[in-house]
Order: C-alpha cells, then structure tokens, then sequence
C-alpha cells in the first residue's frame, strides 16, 4: 500500500470515527457537536477526489432536494429586514447543507459502521438518561422537590426532542432485531431488548405528549412489521401486551403528572376549549399560535417574510391579538411546515414536504423498514414542534436522514 492509499485510509477512518462522535453527541451535548463537524468537513476535504465526488453525486440527485431547502433559506436572508437574525439562522442550519453533501459524495458505508454509529447513538442516549435521572434523584434527595418529568428531567434538551431521539433508537433497535442486516449475538439481542422496554418508559417521564403518542403508533409500526416479516403471531401479541404495560402501568401508577399535560392537550386540540390567549402553556395556546402564523402565510404567501423575519412577524401578532404569554416567551410556530411557509413561503413548504414524501413512497416501494419509519417520526413532531429552529433538531434530522438515504443500499 503506498502512502497516498494510507493517507485516505486514515481519513476515511477519521471520518468515521467523527460521525460515530457525532451520534454519541448528539443526546448529550448541543455545543460539541458543530465542532465534530467543523472536523468532519476538514478530513471530507483533505479527502477531496473531485471525479469521485461529483460521480456520487450524480447517482444520488436527491440529496439536491436537501439542498435545495438551505438554499432557499440563504436566498430568505436577501428580504429579511433583520439580518443578524437571519444570519444566525443559516448557520444554526447549515447541517441541512453539510450532511447531504458529506454523506451523497462519500462511498457506500457498510453494515457494520452503519450499525457502530447507532451503537453510539444508544450509548449517548443511555448516559444521557442516566445523567438525568441522578440529577432529579440529588435535586429531590436535596429539596424534596420532584423533578422527574419533562423540562426539569430534560436538562440536555427540550423533551420532545429527547422523546423523538429515544423514539428513532427504539425503531432502529426493532429493526435490526427483526430485518437482521447483520449477525448480533444473544446478548446484544437482550441488550436491545431492555434498551428499548427503558427507553419507552422514559419516554413516558419525559412527559412530552407529541413524543408519547409518536412513540406509541411507532412500536405499533414495529410490531405489525415484525407480523409482517415473520408471522410469529404468539410473540406479536406477547410483544403488544408487554408495550402496552409498559405504557399502562407508567402512565396510571408512576406519572400521574402527564394526566394533567394530556388533559389539557386533549381540551385544547380535540374538545376545542381554547385557553386564555395570555397563558404561556404552549399545550394551551398553540391553537392561537398556528392561527396568528396563518395570517403571517395569507400576507406573506409567494416568498414568505423572510429568514430572519419570523419571530419579528409572529411577535407582532401576538401583540395584536393580546397573546401574552407567547409574546413574552417569544414561541415560535410550533410546527415546522408553518414555521418553514412563514420565512420562504410556498416554494419553501413544498420543497420540505417533497423532502420528506419523495424517499418516504420511494422506499416503502421498495419494502424498506428503518427510512420510512425514521421519516415519519420526524414528520410526525414536525407538526407540533419547529424541529429545524434548534440544533437538536437539526443535527438530528440532517444526520440521520442524511445517513439512512445514502446508505440506503446496505440498509
């Protein structure tokens, strides 16, 4: 082997070891993560081969449909009157342009990196609980104060966040239990096994409501793929019974806390008792928020009011019409499609919608498992939250999709 052979030998394992980093991160810290990828990026280029790159690149055009949304969002900066904002923006996402690119023009990666980088992924989220956990049990051995649900357990991000990282963990962990992509022993099996029964009941301190009803439907998916793939009825409805519970027991005997949380979700969404447009309780006053965005959408409908513009606009709607609580917590639209119509307008919200619907019918046609479920676990809180206004978000969906889409062949 000469030296150059050696030399990208050595990135590309720079490079792996760099994103299996980047998902040990991810649950744990949101400032270590855009310095793994500031290296992730410098080895991509120390690794530069040009035919190569634009080889891949033309084989997989779809990463062009990622790009596309930054883009959009760069040409957003042009009419924002608030530049600093808009500036800021681009570059808490700038994963949406950096992952599609990284991850479009390297080679296949194998089965075996593909499943070292979720073994990390596990890992974070693993301690990440831990930590969590150690930190309510001082603050109530300290104060008597109980801090085990939602924000106050959540210390590393906001909870439907984590609920949606443990979510993706649960599936990917179901799917190499049941599509077996690669050879795992007996113990790594049990090892899944209690990760995802731990997982799910974390979920349910996290208290998040969009995370326990998207983790809820996802195991439904898992199990009726796993009915799918191996007609092992007897274990299915073993398999339901224990999830279900899971979910019972935490919910009527452990965290009676989230009754109250899905009351209020349940009055607000679904019996139409609209809050007090003061309250700052988003479960409450997101029905006015989506409201105020819509009028935000009809005056700004071709070209959106700009990628800076957004809490300028949604704040001057909160004032107007005497929302408060939002104005004062300066929320954003809680919904990532509105948020993304609001700053770039209709040319903006189709490429997103495209960005999720195009590899989501692609791979369900070709009866794959682990895209598709990944996909609609972020569609999913993408309607409750405004998953790209965070790095949490961002990294996350950016990394992943990134991820699963160009690799889609060992997958």
């Amino acid at each position: 082997m000469n030296n150059t052979s050696k030399y990208k030998e050595y990135l590309c394992k720079a490079q792996h070891y760099l994103a299996c980093m980047i998902a040990l991160c991810m649950p744990l810290s949101q400032k270590i993560g855009p310095v793994l990828i500031a290296g992730l990026v410098f080895c991509w280029i120390l690794n530069v081969d040009l035919k190569i790159y634009l080889t891949n690149l033309k084989t997989r055009k779809i990463s062009l449909l990622f790009v596309s949304l930054y883009i959009l969002y760069a040409m957003g900066v042009l009419y924002s009157s608030n530049k600093d904002a808009a500036w800021f923006d681009m570059q808490s996402k700038l994963s949406l342009l950096i992952f599609p690119l990284l991850f479009s023009t390297s080679g296949i990666i194998s089965k075996e990196k593909i499943r070292q980088i979720f073994l990390f992924f596990y890992a974070g989220a693993f301690v990440a609980i831990v930590i969590e956990l150690a930190n309510a049990l001082i603050i109530y051995i300290n104060t008597s104060h109980v801090a085990f649900f939602y924000s106050e357990l959540s210390i590393f991000m906001h909870p439907s966040y984590f609920a949606m990282y443990l979510t993706f963990a649960i599936a990917s962990m179901a799917y190499y239990l049941i599509d077996n992509p690669i050879q795992i022993s007996p113990q790594m099996k049990f090892a899944f096994l209690f990760l995802m029964t731990f997982f799910t009941f974390f979920i349910v301190l996290l208290s998040s409501n969009a995370g326990i009803l998207c983790a809820i439907i996802t195991e439904g998916i898992c199990l009726a793929y796993f009915l799918f793939r191996k007609k092992k009825y007897q274990q299915v409805v073993l398999y339901a019974i224990s999830v279900i519970l899971i979910y019972f027991i935490s919910l009527k005997y452990v965290v009676q806390h989230d009754f109250q949380r899905l009351s209020q979700a349940k009055e607000t969404l679904i019996e139409n008792k609209y809050a007090n447009k003061a309250t700052p309780e988003t479960n409450r006053v997101r029905i006015y928020i989506w409201e105020a965005s819509i009028e935000i959408i009809k005056n700004n409908f071709l070209f959106g009011a700009g990628t800076g513009d957004v809490h300028m606009e949604l704040n001057e709607q909160y004032k107007i019409r005497g929302m408060t609580g939002a104005l004062n917590k300066n929320l954003n639209a809680h919904n990532q499609f509105i948020q993304t119509f609001i700053a770039i307008g209709v040319t903006g919200f189709c490429v997103l919608a495209l960005s999720l619907a195009l590899p989501f019918f692609q791979q369900i046609k070709r009866r794959k498992f682990l895209i598709p479920v990944f996909i609609f676990i972020v569609a999913f809180n993408f309607l409750f939250e405004s998953i790209l206004e965070l790095q949490a978000g961002v990294i996350f969906y950016a990394f992943f999709n990134s991820l699963l889409l160009f690799a889609e062949q060992e997958l």
